[in-house]
């Protein structure tokens, strides 16, 4: 009777109103003169889209990623920390010669990818919290791009590499001052062949390095060591030691020599270079990659299985490194998106040297440019092109933002997947007279809106400011901050990343978006059974058990709403 009871009093009695949150980092600045620094007291916040309800989730921490059930954090300070919210335990990854920069949750939560910087330079890590052991996935990455993207499956993980395959047109005159570079091999003659570049700012009168490869044997003939009248020893199968017979390899640059072997070979080491009085030239080997320019590089996309370890080269693009006089290429950052449809989206340059949006496809590797956004052809300060960061892959439209026609600054645009087609966002430059580079996007559940965080910058300090809400319909922006005043730190206040979340309703365990009779009589069904798998929405009063509490709570929700 008690059963039938509660059924009658519930009837049309329904709660089914989701809120959602915008998750942010909140680092109120203090600034003075040209010069802002973190105030020491970040938090964890959330805020609603119209810019009420500003909570504080927890104090003295910055997340890098949220978990899809939103209980769990990741924190990042020298080391990586797991926060769960609920139990509010958690786990701590301490590194060793590491910097970390990034953290990922994947589609399991058990899995965290992670990169940063190591002994090759930027490097990219798997952890198992079940095993509690970390796994290299890529090492020598590129510092110019986000080497975190996942794909949709949560199976492969996207990341970038300096492109060893050398452009046509370049030569010892296109490296860094002092240094060396040996070129791809080519194995095509049953020998591998390559050349020795170098760029001297100092007569040569002798040179000797090793050969990075199996020790089977390596001859040189040819280059300008041979045409100074060089004699070439081979103190051993790997090393190489060229001598002057009078005459000196004159300062500049261009081809030290040719090189011939039974094994190809990754560059060379040990590099000991002398003037003609026998000083010693302070050389290095140059382990990028040349290019015939001096702002861009070439750069493998690679994607790797995180299971088996498997590794793909699906594509080469040209990356901007240089922006403006190189002052500001530290802060080049190229965001990928991939996407649900097959394809990954990312900025790249086009024949004039404009940023463009290209698609790739994910599994065959072809290219497609997809936008003709004007540019004045040259590359100007501030120039950041990118995709705004995301977490979510079926998105219907995204925001990138390209250079300037100005020369200064990136304009933000918005792609509509489906027609191709790409309308005008803005530009905040024009707007309070410093320079904004967007960082992150994040859409809300229905697809009509996107917030949207930048940095500004004015020359001398980067510092994170605001929120913006962009409504797609009325087409309209929302600034979820106090205003536009620099020294006022409540003003500019959101770091990355953020995310636009639905949370999702306590006591809707049939996932009908709605609270209601039916949720209660699923439940009770649910206990009666004895079934022991997990019930999503069940357990209403999170004290880890699913029984006649929770049908006590679920009934207290409709009833209080």
């Amino acid at each position: 009777m008690r059963k039938y009871l509660i059924t009658v009093l519930l009837v049309g009695v329904g709660f089914s109103q989701t809120q959602e949150w915008i998750y942010f980092n909140h680092v109120p600045m203090d600034c003075a003169y040209w010069w802002c620094f973190p105030t020491g007291v970040e938090t964890i916040n959330r805020i609603k889209p119209n810019g009420e309800g500003n909570e504080i989730i927890l104090e003295d921490a910055i997340f890098t990623d949220i978990s899809q059930d939103q209980t769990k954090l990741l924190l990042i300070d020298s080391n990586l920390h797991v926060y769960n919210r609920e139990t509010m335990d958690s786990i701590s990854i301490i590194f060793e010669n590491f910097d970390i920069h990034q953290a990922q949750f994947t589609n399991d939560e058990n899995l965290i990818l992670f990169s940063g910087g190591g002994d090759t330079g930027n490097e990219l890590y798997s952890y198992s919290i079940f095993e509690n052991s970390i796994t290299l996935l890529g090492d020598s990455l590129s510092n110019h791009f986000n080497n975190l993207e996942i794909s949709p499956d949560g199976q492969k993980i996207l990341y970038f590499r300096e492109s060893q395959v050398q452009p046509e047109g370049v030569s010892g005159c296109d490296l860094p001052e002092n240094t060396l570079y040996l070129t791809e091999l080519d194995g095509g003659t049953g020998s591998y062949i390559g050349e020795v570049f170098y760029h001297s700012t100092a007569d040569i009168g002798e040179f000797q390095f090793g050969i990075m490869g199996p020790p089977t044997g390596s001859s040189a003939t040819g280059g300008d060591a041979e045409d100074a009248g060089f004699t070439i020893e081979y103190p051993s199968g790997n090393s190489l030691l060229g001598l002057s017979t009078g005459l000196a390899i004159p300062a500049g640059c261009g081809t030290l020599t040719n090189i011939s072997r039974y094994h190809d070979a990754g560059g060379l080491n040990n590099i000991i270079v002398l003037d003609p009085n026998g000083d010693t030239l302070a050389f290095t080997y140059y382990d990028g990659h040349l290019n015939t320019d001096d702002y861009s590089r070439n750069v493998d996309i690679i994607v790797e299985d995180i299971e088996n370890g498997d590794t793909t080269i699906l594509a080469t693009i040209s990356q901007l490194i240089i922006s403006g006089d190189n002052t500001y290429g530290s802060l080049i950052y190229n965001q990928p998106y991939w996407s649900d449809n097959g394809f990954i989206y990312l900025t790249s340059l086009d024949d004039n040297n404009c940023a463009q949006l290209i698609g790739i496809h994910s599994s065959l590797g072809y290219i497609t440019q997809l936008t003709d956004n004007p540019c004045t052809g040259e590359i100007g300060y501030y120039c950041v092109p990118s995709i705004l960061n995301t977490k979510e892959t079926d998105l219907d439209k995204f925001i990138y933002s390209v250079c300037s026609d100005l020369g200064i600054g990136t304009y933000n645009w918005i792609y509509d997947i489906e027609s191709g087609e790409s309308s005008f966002l803005d530009s905040l430059y024009s707007e309070i007279g410093v320079v904004s580079f967007s960082i992150d996007q994040s859409w809300s559940p229905d697809g009509t809106k996107v917030s949207f965080s930048e940095i500004l910058y004015n020359g001398w300090v980067a510092v994170p400011p605001k929120i913006r809400v962009y409504d797609t319909v009325t087409e309209s922006f929302q600034i979820l901050s106090n205003g536009n005043d620099l020294y006022d730190p409540e003003s500019y206040y959101i770091a990355s990343p953020i995310n636009w979340i639905e949370d999702s309703l306590a006591g809707d365990v049939n996932g009908d978006d709605s609270v209601d009779v039916l949720d209660v009589v699923m439940l009770v069904s649910y206990i009666l059974s004895g079934d022991t798998s997990e019930l999503d929405g069940a357990d209403i009063n999170n004290d880890g058990d699913i029984n006649v509490l929770d049908i006590v709570a679920i009934v207290q929700v409709i009833l209080g709403n």
